[in-house]
């Protein structure tokens, strides 16, 4: 997990809640998007700011005491339901330890119940009667919250039976009894000087009748075609960069630049669709840069550039729909102005086509906006088109079913199965076992009792465990010749339930007493425990994680890897643990349940990895340009070749694949690009940190090696090498680019030298230099090499964890062309 150390933990990766959201929701009793201005307070004085811009209501509170509040209508509800309440708050500067509150109970000024937070990292719930306050949850510590300045935090209060319950970010916090509302109305509070901008404000019933927009609100059970979060290219997209376009796959993102004044530029690719099933195809794109008048969007049923389909956006606030058959465009729609368009340029928008029946539906942000019955699908390729000269970025693809039925093709299964699963670097060429439960030929229990109710069902194998307490497991023999390089594959849906208790796979399974636990929770974190002769060995306790699609609903794709002598788990292709001393103890797989919940399994995979080749990846650029200004100095050491097979761990920064941090504001730069990590720390005192977990057994002689090219800024402090950290604990090896190094470690954040300042001819200096370090661990002591030169020993002192990563100080910036690491016997003992 990455971290900058100068805000404590500090995390923004981005989940795509937004699609569970829209997937089946009741009507929604209020809901404000901030589209328009329309009725809401515009003004700037010297007590406040208050607008509406890029679908952001922005509230401004200038003074230094006190505090401002705005408010919304009165709306009806029946307290009788269940319903939730929801916002969406980005902080943008101001205090930071001052609160954020939600007013979502709210009568008057002295009546009302407040869900605030602040962006140091502290919630509260507290309430107000008649002016006399009452904290109902005083200020408490969370991780669940986004701090700092440009940080996002949802907030939602949900009404189940007798009980409401608090959330933020999808993570429970805290519950109490239900009672009536004083009044009828939502707001926000800032408490002294401090901007944010709300996202909306929304609420809806989530039991008893009620409907989506433009249809009934029907329970489905999805099936996923594709999903791409874009944190790889394992789909293929095109990638380009020339006059005409740039298309390039970066942090989580499709970028689609087109450079030309006029005309359109498609990205699509090739995934097959059953159109007699129903079906939908969502998507989230920005808008970065460029015109305001012509269109962006998704690409659909296309066969060539004379038979497709278009659903598109436009930068000033329109959508249109059209199709080419033979070359002839036809128009379902042509330009129509709609508020429910997120206009200009870094406007959000989600973008759905659903097919129903005969109809298809186009939602522009969970709006309906139209119905066709003349869409045609004349081939399979699906993505994104874009015209005239703009950009735009695409959050994520997604393509499901939602009916029950299921493909008699085999081979689209498989097609399916490929897409959604697993890291493509690792191709099953031999199959052990697919189960997509459209009968139950491998006797999976179909036991019903007082305790747990297990059946298979068009489709999914449901597993609800009724006790309050304890577990319940469901496996098969199944023999894998754990020898060999093999992986294990299981979509598991979190139907309902309780949050804080895990659900997963077993495999090699002897008994209760011997077996292998790989389990997520529905809060989003995750445990993975080896039972040895009846002793619980936690590899990893309960640890969050961002890969995890937390509460009821969410889908979660686990996977066990097993390549040489390790075995790796991920969670939605997301690496979470590497287990370097893997046990098999029987032929047994399947699943747990564990306390009062209910989970489906849309299937399972089993199958041999084919034996990888050697890859060797090359970075052989004699003249390749350091300067982030596109300047022609040369670096005379880039020029390198090197085999990954040989390294425990190894990045050359092609891609962004182990999750590094990335941010760009006014304090930090950090971005992945044309083979290296850029670190550029803007501001002029302080350092910031980026570290990522990678387990390195300290038990063993190792080898960690970093280059860092020197980009520009000040030469007079130090940038380099973290390892062994956890928590404020670690060990240091910097340089300066003015010719010294530095050994250090740090405990509880207060830095002690182990070697200070020393001055080092190996060093290159000045701007526009690369130098490597290298630490070793060599018979009980720590070696230090700069450009493979030894320049100090001292005796090994164990890790504090296994977090490892970069730091830089003071208005310098430094490019990261590799980290490896790589035990005793690779290298020679020096």
């Amino acid at each position: 997990m990455k971290t900058t150390t100068l805000v404590s933990s500090l995390l923004f990766i981005f989940l795509m809640n937004f699609s569970q959201n829209v997937n089946a929701q009741y009507g929604y009793v209020y809901q404000e998007e901030f589209y328009s201005q329309s009725n809401w307070t515009n003004d700037n004085n010297d007590i406040r700011e208050l607008y509406v811009s890029d679908g952001y209501y922005y509230f401004n509170h200038k003074k230094t005491e006190g505090d401002r509040e705005i408010t919304t209508r009165t709306f009806d509800i029946d307290f009788s339901r269940d319903f939730e309440i929801t916002t969406s708050i980005k902080k943008i500067s101001g205090e930071q330890d001052r609160g954020i509150s939600f007013l979502f109970d709210y009568k008057d000024k002295d009546n009302y119940t407040e869900f605030g937070y602040t962006a140091t990292g502290y919630y509260r719930v507290a309430e107000s009667n008649s002016g006399n306050y009452n904290n109902i949850k005083s200020w408490t510590q969370s991780s669940n919250i986004n701090k700092g300045n440009y940080s996002t935090n949802k907030l939602k209060i949900k009404k189940s039976g007798a009980y409401m319950n608090f959330y933020i970010n999808g993570s429970y916090v805290h519950g109490i009894s239900f009672k009536n509302f004083k009044g009828k109305k939502m707001g926000l509070r800032l408490y002294r000087n401090q901007k944010v901008a709300i996202d909306y404000f929304r609420v809806k019933y989530t039991s008893g009748s009620g409907s989506l927009a433009g249809g009934s609100a029907t329970s489905t059970s999805t099936k996923t075609i594709l999903f791409d979060g874009f944190n790889d290219n394992n789909n293929n997209w095109l990638i380009q960069d020339d006059s005409d376009a740039r298309l390039a796959v970066n942090n989580g993102e499709y970028l689609l630049s087109h450079r030309r004044s006029a005309g359109g530029w498609s990205s699509t690719i090739s995934k097959y669709v059953n159109t007699s099933r129903n079906f939908r195809i969502t998507t989230q794109i920005k808008k970065v840069s460029g015109i305001q008048n012509n269109g962006y969007g998704i690409t659909f049923g296309k066969k060539n550039n004379d038979n497709q389909n278009h659903f598109l956006v436009s930068g000033d606030g329109s959508y249109k729909i059209v199709k080419y058959e033979n070359g002839k465009r036809t128009y379902l729609k042509d330009w129509t102005k709609s508020s429910y368009v997120k206009k200009g340029n870094y406007a959000t928008n989600y973008l759905k086509v659903q097919k129903v029946g005969n109809a298809y539906k186009f939602y522009v942000n969970s709006n309906l906006v139209f119905t066709s019955y003349s869409v045609k699908w004349y081939g399979d390729r699906v993505g994104f088109t874009v015209y005239d000269n703009q950009s735009v970025r695409v959050g994520y693809l997604s393509m499901v079913y939602e009916d029950d039925k299921t493909s008699s093709n085999s081979s689209n299964v498989s097609n399916v199965l490929n897409s959604i699963t697993s890291n493509k670097k690792f191709v099953t060429k031999e199959n052990i076992l697919f189960d997509g439960y459209n009968d139950n030929k491998n006797n999976w229990s179909t036991t019903k009792n007082e305790n747990v109710s297990l059946d298979v069902v068009s489709g999914d194998y449901f597993f609800e465990h009724k006790r309050a307490k304890g577990g319940w497991s469901s496996t098969i023999p199944k023999y894998i010749d754990t020898s060999r390089d093999f992986k294990i594959v299981a979509d598991l849906k979190k139907e309902s339930g309780i949050l804080n208790n895990g659900y997963g796979i077993i495999f090699g399974r002897k008994d209760s007493n011997n077996q292998n636990l790989f389990f997520v929770n529905g809060n989003g974190s995750y445990s993975i425990n080896k039972v040895k002769n009846g002793k619980d060995n936690f590899l990893k306790t309960w640890t969050s994680n961002s890969a995890i699609r937390k509460g009821n609903g969410g889908y979660n794709v686990l996977q066990v890897v097993k390549l040489g002598s390790k075995l790796e788990y991920y969670i939605n292709d997301t690496k979470v643990y590497t287990d370097y001393n893997p046990d098999f103890f029987g032929e047994r797989l399947g699943y747990i349940v564990y306390d009062k919940q209910k989970i489906s399994i849309a299937y399972i995979s089993v199958g041999y990895l084919d034996k990888k080749n050697t890859t060797t990846n090359t970075n052989s650029t004699s003249s390749t340009n350091l300067s982030s200004n596109n300047s022609s100095t040369n670096d005379k050491t880039t020029s390198y070749t090197y085999d990954n097979s040989g390294y425990h761990f190894s990045d050359q920064f092609n891609n962004n694949s182990n999750g590094w941090y990335i941010v760009n504001d006014d304090k930090i730069g950090f971005n992945i690009k044309n083979g290296k990590y850029y670190l550029k720390h803007k501001r002029n005192l302080k350092g910031w940190a980026t570290y990522d977990y990678n387990y390195i057994d300290t038990n063993k002689d190792f080898e960690i090696q970093t280059k860092l090219d020197k980009i520009s800024g000040e030469n007079n402090y130090g940038y380099g090498l973290i390892f062994g950290k956890q928590d404020l604990n670690d060990f240091r090896f910097y340089i300066s680019s003015s010719g010294s190094f530095k050994v250090s470690k740090k405990i509880n954040n207060n830095e002690e030298a182990i070697k200070d300042w020393t001055k080092s001819t190996y060093i290159n200096t000045g701007n526009q230099k690369s130098n490597i370090l290298t630490v070793k661990k060599i018979k009980g002591f720590y070696k230090f090499y700069i450009n493979g030169a030894f320049v100090y020993q001292t005796a090994f002192q164990s890790f504090f964890g296994n977090d490892l990563g970069f730091v830089v100080y003071n208005n310098q910036e430094v490019a990261v062309d590799y980290i490896r690491v790589k035990y005793a016997g690779s290298f020679v003992n020096d």
